[in-house]
């Protein structure tokens, strides 16, 4: 008895202890699970530091009345707290080393916050203990109540037992141990009681388990035989299975992985090293998210989210990172079980670049500005895009199930259409222009571009055309082809073109065998016109005379303009050169003829210089050069007419160029000289002025005549440094002249009107020079000719004038034989006037020459002027001259030209 109420007590008080640790660490986990679920909501807020977001995370725990305190940390900063009971200053201190502690009554516990290992923050609280001690107080009350009832019926039940069931038991029991210590036999079977109670029954029914009991261990035998065979067979089964699932898990195609919920991967087959790149061991045991792209962590975690929820996931799409650095894009199929996900998966990375492409050429086909056409093989328009609307005018709906030839202008043959499809056919591909017929009516140039599109048997099923206008293009390339080739005054062909031209008239001319004649023409004094009435008026008559020209010589011949005033002929297909002079001369007349623009009169003429193919030059460049020189060789046999090419005339050019190219460095060797040329006061028979004169001292050909390098220097720019030297000379002579003559003395320097243009104004100098080097200014004459005088300008008046307020007097030499105006005489303060030795050469009583030079000195003494008298050989040309009052006389008669060291002993022998 004692030990049954022992048993019962023992046993409703370790129900109680069992139940109260039950509660308890249900209470532990469900808080604890609450808690941590809530931190691992908190992490992204956290992260960010969005105090509203850690709130809105929390909230569900402040509205529970169980919590009284709460406290999130990031680091040493305090992100949120809830305290209503202050219980921050008295945590328990062991809180700080265990995730909870158990307090008197609170649940304290601290949860830290993590994301990829690393610890965010520490989430902190504290629970009522009340609800669990009164569902345990409960529990208690209700065990005692249980524990008395229990008493009371043991007590009862054991004096029953004792009298009534005990002691047949005990038989029973006995007889039960004795046959389970002996083999099946009959010796099972235990006589009843003779009595119609529960023990007679239960002997009967014993008995009957016993029989049973005989035939069960039979059919257990014998069913544990037919089962171990079974089991046998169905371990085989399951091993084959087993290997292969093994092999399809890891010979498969696709991705397989299994993951738990908490993210880490647990297995996977080896196609993964395939797609990523990782071996096995690298990925297996670590958070599939470290894998994951930072911008898919949100939906990657929503689906874990639904996983846990044992929902499975189909066609869920996210980023993978390779070993290299690249991503991945992989497809899943998830199903959660037995607290695992099992995953299969596939990688999509070609199909996305694929749809990316698709998007990018749909992009492009709608928003090109090119049109673009797709037809069938039969050629029915199945599709256009917008900007064949734009170009064409017709819209989707009018064109699609059409054949294009709607687009067709009629300015292409039949022929042209079959040799498209010709070579569509054969290549697959067709590029050109092409016009076609706008909805409206007009017609455009088009580039386009057919290509055919083929399916893996190689038979066409698409047709593409792509086209875009080039109207537009078209005509501008033929106005800058136009601009290139053609002059823009008088549309005749250019440099350029001419030179074209001519090399394509030179090959024809040498394949058939006949006569080709170039002419150079360069109209006579056209830069005085340009001058006098202005660049419009000259334009004018340089189109006026492309005109006459061009009217004067055969449709197939060329007529092109170089550039100012000098235009070029190509007369082609000549049997002989008969007709030459004729052409030639047609053209100086025609160009003779007065033009009149403005109610005036303007006259020009040409001169033309003629060469002809092959008896000439068979070059090109040889030809033009030679109808250049023949040119000028009209030019110095008076203008207006044409002279054909001699090889006198190369001889010339050659001697020209190589004065040139040793004129460049005639300074530098000290091979020019400065000469001076007495001048005699007709009055006092002194000698106090002299003419600078150049000389050049060739190593190889000797003394070289003035009059054959000047032009030249003149000609190609060397006449400003000649110039500036020759005056340097003479400002140094002047210095010892005046130191040893003990006199003032005078020396006229020649200026050239080259020598005055230019942007730097390099006369401007010289009275500066001449004081700078103890020089007076008057001591040098500046020597002009009367073409300066005629064509002077602004800068050229105003340097004139600059000479004249420094003292340096002017003179106008050779004057006489231009055209210059008397009224420029005073203009420009003029000193001097040397007539030319043209009219000394023939001077003579009752001459001519004597009356022209006789009026020279009147008019000059009543301007104020001096005269020089040029030339001057003969005493007698001296006589008249002093009769006349002629002022200064310069000639052989005085003395002839000479170097400086023999002028200064002629002027100590002349003292």
């Amino acid at each position: 008895m004692f030990v049954v109420l022992a048993t019962i007590t023992s046993t409703l008080l370790f129900l109680y202890w069992k139940k109260n640790i039950q509660q308890r660490e249900d209470f532990i986990h469900a808080n604890l699970a609450l808690a941590k679920l809530v931190s691992e909501f908190t992490v992204f807020p956290l992260v960010f530091d969005d105090k509203s977001g850690v709130e809105e995370q929390l909230s569900p725990l402040f509205k529970d009345s169980r919590v009284v305190y709460l406290r999130l940390d990031k680091g040493s900063d305090v992100v949120s707290k809830y305290d209503p009971y202050a219980l921050d200053a008295n945590l328990p201190a062991g809180l700080e080393n265990r995730e909870w502690v158990w307090g008197a009554r609170h649940f304290y516990f601290k949860v830290p916050i993590m994301q990829n290992d690393r610890q965010l923050g520490i989430l902190k609280g504290a629970f009522r203990l009340d609800e669990l001690k009164k569902q345990q107080w409960q529990e208690l009350r209700f065990m005692l109540l249980v524990l008395g009832i229990a008493l009371m019926c043991s007590y009862s039940l054991a004096l029953s037992l004792r009298r009534f069931i005990m002691a047949p038991i005990t038989r029973l029991e006995q007889h039960t141990r004795l046959s389970a210590d002996k083999a099946h036999s009959g010796d099972l079977l235990l006589p009843a009681p003779q009595t119609n109670d529960e023990i007679s029954r239960l002997y009967e029914a014993f008995n009957l388990l016993m029989q049973r009991v005989q035939q069960r261990e039979a059919e257990i035998l014998r069913f544990n035989n037919e089962l171990e065979i079974k089991i046998g067979q169905r371990t085989e089964e399951l091993r084959a299975k087993s290997e292969e699932l093994d092999n399809y898990f890891n010979y498969a195609l696709d991705l397989f992985l299994i993951a738990d919920f908490s993210g880490i991967i647990r297995k996977i087959n080896p196609q993964w090293q395939t797609v990523l790149g990782y071996a096995t061991a690298e990925m297996e045991g670590r958070p599939f998210m470290q894998f994951v792209h930072p911008d898919d962590w949100p939906k990657t975690r929503e689906s874990m989210r639904i996983l846990s929820e044992h929902h499975p996931m189909t066609d869920f799409v996210n980023r993978y990172r390779h070993l290299d650095g690249a991503y991945r894009w992989i497809e899943w199929s998830c199903i959660p079980k037995d607290g695992l996900i099992y995953a299969a998966a596939r990688d999509i990375t070609e199909r996305k670049q694929a749809e990316e492409h698709l998007r990018l050429a749909s992009s492009v086909y709608q928003n090109s500005s090119e049109a673009m056409l797709v037809a069938d093989p039969e050629h029915n328009i199945l599709s256009v895009n917008p900007a064949f609307s734009t170009i064409t005018g017709y819209g989707q709906d009018e064109v699609v199930g059409k054949h294009p030839r709607l687009l067709d202008s009629g300015k292409h043959d039949a022929e042209f259409y079959q040799n498209v499809w010709l070579q569509l056919g054969r290549t697959g591909y067709w590029q050109g222009e092409i016009q076609i017929r706008h909805k409206n009516g007009e017609t455009y140039v088009q580039w386009l571009t057919l290509n055919n599109v083929y399916d893996d048997d190689g038979r066409v099923i698409r047709r593409v055309a792509l086209f875009y206008d080039i109207t537009e293009k078209k005509k501008t390339e033929e106005q800058i082809w136009f601009q290139a080739n053609y002059d823009p005054l008088t549309n005749l062909p250019n440099r350029r073109l001419f030179a074209d031209r001519l090399q394509h008239e030179i090959r024809k001319a040498k394949r058939e065998k006949q006569y080709l004649v170039l002419f150079f023409l360069d109209l006579d004094r056209f830069k005085e016109v340009n001058d006098t009435f202005g660049h419009r008026m000259g334009d004018a008559l340089l189109v006026d005379a492309a005109k006459r020209i061009r009217g004067c010589i055969r449709e197939t011949d060329t007529v092109a303009r170089l550039g100012g005033d000098e235009f070029t002929v190509i007369v082609s297909e000549l049997a002989d050169v008969g007709d030459v002079d004729r052409i030639a001369q047609a053209v100086v007349d025609v160009l003779s003829q007065p033009y009149f623009f403005d109610n005036r009169h303007v006259y020009v003429s040409a001169s033309i210089g003629i060469a002809v193919y092959p008896s000439d030059a068979e070059d090109a460049e040889d030809l033009v050069r030679y109808a250049d020189q023949a040119m000028y060789a009209a030019k110095n046999k008076g203008r207006n007419g044409f002279c054909y090419f001699t090889p006198s005339m190369q001889e010339a050019s050659q001697k020209r160029m190589l004065i040139l190219t040793d004129l460049h460095s005639a300074i530098p060797r000290g091979e020019l000289e400065v000469y001076y040329q007495p001048i005699l006061n007709l009055q006092t028979g002194a000698i106090y002025k002299a003419e600078a004169l150049i000389r050049w001292r060739h190593p190889q050909r000797g003394l070289i005549n003035p009059a054959e390098f000047i032009p030249i220097a003149e000609e190609h720019g060397l006449i400003r440094d000649i110039g500036e030297w020759v005056f340097c000379q003479v400002a140094s002579q002047l210095k010892t002249l005046q130191a040893e003559q003990q006199t003032r003395f005078q020396i006229s320097v020649n200026v050239s009107p080259l020598q005055f243009q230019g942007l730097d104004n390099c006369l401007a100098h010289w009275p500066v020079y001449l004081e700078k080097h103890g020089v007076s200014q008057d001591n040098v004459i500046i020597e002009i000719t009367e073409g300066l005088l005629l064509e002077a300008n602004d800068k050229v008046a105003e340097q004139l004038l600059h000479f004249a307020r420094n003292n340096m007097q002017i003179a106008i030499d050779d004057f006489g034989t231009g055209y210059s105006s008397l009224s420029y005489l005073k203009k420009f303060d003029i000193d001097y006037l040397k007539v030319d030795k043209s009219f000394i050469f023939h001077l003579a009583a009752d001459s001519d020459d004597l009356a022209l030079t006789k009026a020279i000195v009147i008019m000059a003494h009543q301007l104020g002027l001096k005269v020089i008298a040029e030339g001057v050989e003969t005493e007698l040309q001296r006589q008249l001259l002093l009769e006349m009052g002629c002022d200064y006389v310069q000639g052989y008669l005085i003395a002839k030209p000479m170097p400086a060291d023999q002028f200064a002993a002629f002027l100590q022998a002349a003292r």
